[in-house]
């Protein structure tokens, strides 16, 4: 009888046990999640996990001692935040932030002033960290025991102790096996698009972008391609030219190659299309291009997929992702981001009694600004969006004037039909009320609405510098565009142009044959705001993880005495 219930009780326990297992399963594919998701991750997986957001083994935080004794715990502290994606380091307030790449940690440290040259004499060092630097010392290669003691006890292979600013951390061995499995990984080779002698660019348009902006893209980046490969090949004609330094740069140096991607057709083919450019040769970076009136979504997402910069294409539409990070970076957040000043600018008034009004296109360069306006405006006003199809924009401004009042706002989104918006405007003026356009129409706009009475009710999205502020390095750039016989029209976005292939050639330069993806987008990070800038915008930053280098705007209003036939509506606008 017992033998019999035990029996039972085991066949019970299995039965209970199938049933958990069971329940489980049910609860994760409820939840999104599928069996092979619940895997356990390997070594290098959870190296990868506590590197980038300090979680254990254990998949709890891992705590650590900071440089005041105080205890602190992941996302306070992890390697991420100082060594960056890349491994390789920063630097910031005079603090140096040395490299832990896998062809760094992982060789002996020997005195190399071509990896400490940046470092040594381009950037502003803490006393303790230039000495350092200037001290050459060496070390072992690190190993799974080295970086055990150096987390723990922040010592080195030779016994000597780190900087204080790197934190002790409570690791268990499992932690450090994990650790150093990702870290042997980390940048441990180029990225595709390198190769002994050369270094692959893609511009990347398709059959909708303007003639002339397609010119003027692959013009300039040949200009400047050709300039930039000239130097190399005379320099690596004369080993060691230089008894300074120069000559111990040359074999990292690589010969730059520019491929333009044309895509064609359908939007939805172009996924395809980008996978096919790049199986056939790989590019380490896009350095621009320019869809016409598509939306940058879907090259932004090919390039994340890939890990492949992106750098400052020309787009008034940027990914939605475009401020949370990415792979692209963006020169200025376009018509969402005029969206958003116009919220601003409205909000300044506090006046809460407003009818604002918005007729939109029917294309992404309506519907997709007008929805970022719904959404930034929140409770300021009484807002109402109409979509207004092709040819219909006549009838669409009539119905909208006759119900704005004195203090109303009608804003429009014509997208493709500018021209026929600004014209429909022109024939039938609202009595009363503010109207406020896209920057993309402000060239009709100031042609066609300032000699009409309605002038003085006209507003503009100016997300660039004021016509009437010149930069002087504006006219070295034109003069180096001019030398090489390239037409300089239109000059803004040629200059913006330069500026991002003066940024990329400066963060080539500076990550001296490391050729990793993660580690050229931090330098761009760092160099952004530089003076490179030729003047199109204010001001062009960036900081870690940012992806919109200018993010505000001027509200202009129409003046005929001033440059450009615009005069700013208050102050520069960062919403």
């Amino acid at each position: 009888m017992t033998v019999r219930t035990e029996g039972r009780s085991i066949k019970v326990m299995m039965a209970f046990r199938q049933a958990l297992r069971l329940a489980a399963l049910l609860l994760m594919l409820a939840f999104g999640a599928s069996p092979s998701q619940a895997r356990e991750l390997s070594p290098e997986e959870l190296g990868e996990r506590l590197y980038t957001q300090g979680i254990g083994t254990s998949g709890k935080p891992v705590a650590a001692i900071d440089i005041s004794g105080q205890r602190v715990f992941a996302p306070q502290f992890h390697c991420v935040s100082c060594h960056r994606r890349s491994g390789y380091g920063s630097r910031e307030g005079g603090v140096f932030i040395p490299p832990i790449a896998a062809p760094v940690l992982y060789q002996p440290l020997t005195p190399s002033r071509t990896r400490a040259f940046n470092s040594m004499y381009f950037q502003q060092q803490a006393t303790a960290s230039e000495g350092r630097l200037y001290n050459g010392r060496t070390r072992p290669a690190y190993d799974k025991a080295s970086l055990a003691k150096l987390l723990r006890k922040g010592i080195d292979p030779v016994g000597a102790p780190v900087p204080a600013a790197m934190p002790k951390f409570d690791l268990n061995d499992r932690d450090v096996a994990a650790l150093d499995a990702y870290l042997r990984t980390l940048s441990a080779k180029p990225d595709p698009g390198v190769d002994d002698t050369s270094i692959h660019f893609a511009i990347i348009v398709s059959d909708r972008t303007a003639p002339l902006t397609r010119k003027m893209l692959i013009d300039t980046s040949n200009a400047f391609a050709t300039r930039y490969n000239s130097n190399i090949t005379s320099e690596r004609s004369r080993p060691g030219f230089s008894p300074y330094y120069r000559s111990d740069f040359v074999n990292f140096w690589r010969k730059w190659v520019i491929d333009v991607w044309e895509l064609k057709g359908p939007e939805s083919t172009w996924p395809d299309q980008l996978e096919t450019f790049y199986n056939a040769q790989p590019a380490f970076a896009v350095i621009g291009g320019a869809l016409g009136p598509a939306p940058w979504q879907g090259v932004s997402d090919f390039c994340d997929a890939k890990h492949m910069p992106c750098l400052f294409p020309d787009t008034d539409l940027p990914a939605a992702e475009a401020a949370s990070g990415g792979y692209t970076i963006y020169s200025h957040g376009g018509l969402p981001l005029e969206a958003r000043g116009i919220a601003a600018y409205l909000k300044r008034s506090e006046n809460t009694q407003r009818k604002v009004l918005q007729l939109a296109g029917p294309d992404a360069q309506g519907t997709i600004p007008a929805q970022e306006l719904v959404t930034a405006a929140g409770t300021i006003a009484a807002l109402r969006t109409e979509t207004v199809p092709a040819g219909g924009w006549t009838a669409a401004i009539i119905r909208a004037a006759a119900e704005l009042g004195k203090d109303d706002v009608l804003v429009l989104w014509p997208g493709a039909a500018g021209g026929a918006a600004v014209a429909a405007l022109a024939a039938n003026p609202p009595a009363q009320g503010l109207v406020i356009l896209p920057s993309a129409a402000q060239d009709e706009v100031v042609r066609t609405l300032t000699p009409l009475p309605m002038a003085d009710r006209v507003r503009l999205l100016h997300p660039r510098e004021l016509p009437s502020v010149v930069n002087p390095h504006s006219y070295r750039v034109r003069a180096w565009l001019y030398a090489r016989r390239v037409a300089v029209d239109p000059p803004e976005d040629q200059f913006q142009v330069y500026y991002g292939l003066s940024v990329l050639e400066k963060a080539v330069m500076e990550i001296q044959g490391d050729y990793s993806r993660e580690y050229l987008i931090e330098e761009i990070e760092m160099i952004a705001e530089s003076n490179l800038n030729p003047g199109v915008y204010p001001s062009l930053t960036l900081g870690p993880g940012q992806r919109i280098a200018s993010r505000g705007t001027y509200v202009v209003k129409l003046d005929a005495k001033e440059m450009g036939g615009i005069a700013p509506d208050g102050d520069w606008i960062v919403p």
